[in-house]
């Protein structure tokens, strides 16, 4: 059979996508036919290729254009129902990338049936069993979301524990690696041993974010005026944005030692 050529108006060959039923419950579950020569090579390129397209309809979306939100929304929609049966048919597949994970993709909903049902999914592909910070033992209380600077630090901590391991795209791709992530790649396990190394690079990241003035960004805000209503204005050559600066590093430093504090297991 002739294979089709891909249509020149991306936006016309999107459009064709249907969408999926919905359903909180999982569906019956047949193992496809393997590809005739089924490796980690061919995996990426399938990879590389879905992203390609995901990016081109979120561009659209982005700028506007309410058919590629409705088709982003179906592509997405529909593999997330996939992973979702591997998730309840073949959990031991999903098992070794769900247990370092925080977060995992999925389909969510106000409805109570489904976030039961996400509740169950997650416990059965053991999401999180394996994350260096213990946020999912009965009883622990989530501390390091107490506040803009905590929940920011933890958000870097997810960044750069994400970057110190190889994506299997970079190669193939040839990605330029920002330098916080080669950084991120000779960095130890994160403890209160490597605290120090972690919560420098976290700052780098700020300073690179921010120009070098996070002092100007509003999430800071309130660090900032603590910061500096310890110094007098009055005071002779007082550097008010090096005296915030200062102030924001080191909450964010006080806030790597909390998520230290609830580390799982020590080094």
């Amino acid at each position: 059979m002739k294979k089709r050529k891909p249509s020149a108006n991306f936006e016309a060959n999107v459009s064709a996508l249907a969408f999926p039923k919905f359903s909180v419950e999982p569906e019956p579950f047949e193992i496809p036919p393997a590809p005739a020569a089924m490796d980690n090579l061919k995996a990426s390129e399938g990879a590389t290729n879905a992203g390609l397209i995901l990016d081109e309809l979120y561009k659209y979306a982005a700028n506007g254009n309410a058919v590629a939100a409705r088709n982003l929304v179906g592509v997405l929609t529909r593999a997330l129902m996939k992973l979702e049966m591997l998730g309840w048919h073949r959990p031991e597949v999903l098992k070794g990338v769900a247990r370092q994970t925080y977060h995992f993709p999925g389909l969510i909903s106000r409805s109570a049936e489904k976030k039961k049902s996400n509740d169950n999914l997650l416990k059965r592909i053991e999401q999180g069993a394996e994350y260096p910070i213990d946020f999912f033992s009965k009883g622990k209380k989530p501390e390091i979301f107490a506040g803009d600077s905590n929940h920011l630090a933890f958000r870097l901590f997810g960044y750069i524990e994400s970057a110190r391991h190889p994506q299997p795209l970079e190669e193939m791709m040839r990605l330029k690696l920002p330098q916080w992530v080669v950084s991120a790649r000779k960095l130890r396990p994160f403890s209160k041993v490597t605290l120090k190394q972690w919560s420098a690079l976290a700052w780098e990241i700020v300073m690179d974010a921010t120009n070098g003035e996070p002092e100007r960004h509003p999430l800071f805000e309130q660090v900032k005026k603590s910061a500096t209503q310890r110094r007098r204005v009055s005071q002779e050559k007082v550097n008010l944005a090096s005296l915030a600066r200062r102030g924001i590093k080191d909450r964010l430093d006080v806030s790597f030692a909390l998520l230290a504090k609830n580390r799982t297991k020590d080094s």
